[in-house]
C-alpha cells in the first residue's frame, strides 16, 4: 500500500503555474485561453470551424513575431493549409528546431487536449523563448492540418516543402487522454546522443527507452510517423491518463488537467531551449539504456550495463542460496518445487488478467468503452485481483515450503526471464534487471539475518514503488486495452514481496480472497455508464 501511494504520488503532474509566472517560465495558465479559443467545437478539416481556428492561430502566430506563412497541402479531402513560423536564432543558416502539432480535430470530439494542448503548448513556448533572449539557431513552428484523417500536413511538409531542409530536429506534441503526466514516447532510432545531450541539459524530467521501443512495435502513426521516415531526429511528447475524451465530446477546455499541460510545456520548453541554444545539434549514436526513478532523476548506461546488473544480482542469489542450503532453510528440491510454483502463479495471474479483460467486453459490448470511462477503477481492480491471487498462493506454497524456499525459487524465475530480456530487448531490460537486483538483495538480507526482516523491508519497498510506478505509466499507454499486460508486473511484485513474507496461514487465503473479490467488484464497478 505504501509503494502504491508513493507511485501515485510520483505520476502526478506538477501544479500548473500561474499567469504571473516568470516571462522566461512555461505557464500553463497562459497557455490556456488559446486552449480554450482553438476549442470551442470541433473543427475537422474543411469545416467552418476549421477556417476559424486557423485564422485565429494565424494571428497569434503574427503576434509572436513569426512570420506566419499558409502552405498549401494537397490531399484527397481537398485542398489544406500548414501554417508555418520562425523564430530567428543568431545563426540563421544553422539546422532548425522545429516545434509541431495539428490544429485539426476529429468531428466527434472539440479537441482541447487533442491538439488544442499541443497548439497552446508551443505558443507558450515560443513566447518564453523569445523572453530568454535571441538563440543560436532558428526555432520553427509547423501547425499541421488534416492529421486526424491521414496525416495529410506532416506528409506534405516532409516530403516537398522547401523548408524542410532547415530542420535539423522535431519536437512533435500529442495527446490521447485530457490528464496524467507527459511522457517522452518517441524517439528516432540510433538516438543515443540525443538523450544523453537532453539528460546532460536537465531537460528530460520523465522518461525511459522502453517507452520509444514498445511504441514501435504498436500499429499507431502521428505526424512524427513522417519525419522518422525521412530520416529527420525526433521528439514525441504526450500524455496519456484520460482516455475515456480521447475523440469524443468530452475532449473539452473545461475537463482538461492544466497540470498536464503544465507537464507537457514545460519539457517541451526545456528541450526546445537546450537544442536552440546548442553549438551543435546532436548527431546519431547507439541507443541507450534510461529510466526516471520515480519521475526524478533518470539513469542512463550502455545495454551493456544491463549484463553488469546482472551479473551481480546472480552473485547475490548465489550468495543467498548457499546461505541458505547450508542454515537448512532450503534444499535443492524445495528450490525446484519453489519454480514450478511461481511459474503456475504467472499462469493463473495472466488467465486471471486476461478473463477481467474480457469481461469487460462482454458486459459491454464494445471493445473500449468500459475501459475509457475509469481507468482508474479498472486498474485497481485488476491488481486487486492479482494480489488477492497471490495471498492465497502464498497460503498453498508455505504449507509444503519454507519462505527462503520461495525467494529463491521465484529469484530463479526471475533471472531467466530477465536474462531472456536481455539478449532479446536491452534497452527494455532494466525492467526487470533493476528489480532482480533489489528482490536478490531483500532475500540475501532476510536469508542470512532471518531475525531481522525490517532490514529488507525498505529494499523491497523502494522496488515495489519503482515497480507500481512504471505499472501506472505502461497501463496509461497500452494497458487500458489489453489488463493481461498487468500480468507481468503483478508476478515481479510478488517476488519483490516474498523476502519479507513470513509463513502465511489460512487467514491470508481469507485475506486474498477478500481482496480478490474486491478487485473483481472494482472491475465490474468500472463498466458503470
Amino acid at each position: 500500500m505504501l509503494a502504491a501511494l508513493a507511485a501515485s504520488l510520483a505520476l502526478r503532474p506538477p501544479a500548473p503555474q500561474s499567469v504571473n509566472a516568470p516571462a522566461q517560465a512555461f505557464s500553463a495558465l497562459r497557455a490556456f485561453p488559446d486552449i480554450q479559443k482553438v476549442a470551442q467545437r470541433p473543427h475537422p478539416i474543411r469545416s467552418p470551424d476549421q477556417a476559424r481556428v486557423r485564422d485565429y492561430l494565424f494571428t497569434r502566430m503574427a503576434d509572436l513575431g513569426l512570420a506566419p506563412l499558409l502552405r498549401p497541402v494537397d490531399s484527397k479531402d481537398g485542398a489544406l493549409f500548414n501554417l508555418l513560423g520562425v523564430l530567428p536564432g543568431k545563426d540563421r543558416a544553422a539546422p532548425a528546431v522545429l516545434l509541431m502539432a495539428h490544429f485539426d480535430s476529429v468531428p466527434t470530439g472539440p479537441g482541447a487536449a487533442d491538439d488544442a494542448s499541443g497548439i497552446a503548448s508551443i505558443l507558450e513556448t515560443v513566447r518564453a523563448l523569445k523572453a530568454s533572449g535571441p538563440h543560436q539557431r532558428d526555432v520553427m513552428v509547423l501547425l499541421t492540418d488534416g492529421e486526424e484523417p491521414g496525416l495529410y500536413g506532416a506528409k506534405a511538409f516532409f516530403s516537398s516543402d522547401p523548408t524542410r531542409a532547415h530542420v535539423g530536429a522535431v519536437i512533435n506534441l500529442e495527446a490521447r487522454g485530457n490528464r496524467g503526466r507527459a511522457v517522452m514516447f518517441e524517439t528516432h532510432r540510433q538516438g543515443g546522443a540525443m538523450i544523453g545531450f537532453l539528460l546532460k541539459a536537465h531537460a528530460l524530467q520523465g522518461a525511459s527507452s522502453l517507452m520509444p521501443d514498445l511504441y514501435r512495435r504498436l500499429p499507431n502513426d502521428t505526424d512524427l510517423t513522417e519525419a522518422l521516415k525521412r530520416g529527420y531526429a525526433g521528439i514525441n511528447i504526450a500524455f496519456f491518463d484520460g482516455f475515456g475524451a480521447y475523440h469524443r465530446p468530452t475532449d473539452t477546455p473545461q475537463n482538461l488537467s492544466p497540470a498536464s499541460v503544465q507537464s507537457m510545456g514545460g519539457q517541451v520548453l526545456a528541450m526546445a531551449a537546450a537544442l536552440a541554444g546548442a553549438p551543435a545539434l546532436p548527431g546519431r549514436a547507439p541507443d541507450t539504456v534510461y529510466a526516471d526513478l520515480m519521475g526524478g532523476p533518470i539513469l542512463a548506461y550502455p545495454p551493456v550495463g544491463g549484463w553488469l546488473l546482472l551479473a551481480v544480482a546472480i552473485l547475490v542469489i548465489g550468495a543467498a542460496g548457499w546461505r541458505a542450503l547450508r542454515t537448512g532453510q532450503t534444499s535443492i528440491g524445495g528450490v525446484a518445487a519453489a519454480f514450478a510454483l511461481v511459474l503456475l502463479l504467472i499462469a493463473v495471474q495472466a488467465a486471471l488478467l486476461v478473463g477481467d479483460g474480457r469481461l469487460r467486453i462482454v458486459t459491454d459490448g464494445q471493445r473500449l468503452a468500459p475501459l475509457l470511462r475509469h481507468s482508474a477503477q479498472a486498474l485497481a481492480g485488476a491488481g486487486m485481483l492479482a494480489g488477492g491471487v497471490t495471498l492465497i498462493w502464498l497460503w498453498l506454497a508455505h504449507k509444503r515450503l519454507h519462505p527462503a524456499s520461495l525467494c529463491l525459487g521465484a529469484l530463479k524465475v526471475l533471472a531467466l526471464a530477465a536474462i531472456a530480456l536481455q539478449l532479446t530487448a536491452p534497452v527494455d531490460a532494466f525492467m526487470l534487471c533493476w528489480p532482480l537486483l533489489l528482490a536478490a538483495l531483500a532475500a540475501a538480507v532476510a536469508i542470512w539475518k532471518p531475525q531481522t526482516p525490517w532490514i529488507a523491508a525498505p529494499i523491497a519497498l523502494a522496488g515495489l514503488a519503482q515497480l507500481f510506478y512504471w505499472t501506472g505509466l505502461i497501463y496509461s499507454l497500452v494497458g487500458q486495452e489489453t489488463p493481461a499486460l498487468l500480468a507481468p508486473f503483478a508476478t515481479v511484485a510478488a517476488v519483490l514481496l516474498l523476502p519479507i513474507t513470513p509463513r502465511t496461514g489460512p487467514k491470508c487465503a481469507l485475506i486474498g480472497a477478500l481482496v480478490a473479490a474486491a478487485g473483481l467488484g472494482l472491475s465490474l464497478l468500472a463498466l458503470r455508464p
